[in-house]
């Protein structure tokens, strides 16, 4: 008769529960908030700057700043519009209008930094599944 026996599957379990706990909403939030900000920096760069409103509307912040609403813990980066004391046009500019040409900043700073958002939170959040071991 074959038989198979699993020594230390409970101390296996309790690694793993371990390994996940910190990674929870309000921590990936914290990561995120700090790799978007390259991209919120390449936008600021390539805008064109008249008044420096817009310059200084692109920012990281927790996602209900921007839209009013959140689900929890998220983190976005773009324009903050006029009833958070940032501007409401930040889309005419990224878009342009019937009359007006887009001058594209947030659309071509998210494609720049892409590769680097992804990969420094995929390693900030293996550093903490490590750290729980």
């Amino acid at each position: 008769m074959l038989g198979l026996d699993l020594a230390g599957l409970d101390e296996a379990r309790r690694k793993l529960a371990n390994v996940v706990r910190p990674i929870n909403d309000r921590r990936i939030g914290e990561h995120a908030a700090e790799t978007l900000e390259p991209i919120a920096e390449d936008a600021r760069r390539l805008v064109s700057v008249r008044s420096g409103a817009l310059h200084d509307s692109i920012l990281v912040a927790p996602t209900i700043e921007f839209t009013g609403e959140t689900d929890g813990q998220s983190v976005s980066v773009g324009v903050l519009e006029a009833g958070g004391d940032g501007v409401f046009w930040g889309h005419f500019v990224e878009f342009g209008t019937v009359h007006w040409p887009g001058e594209p900043f947030l659309t071509p700073a998210v494609y720049r930094n892409i590769d680097l958002i992804f990969t420094a939170l995929g390693k900030r959040l293996g550093e903490d599944m490590i750290g729980a071991l």
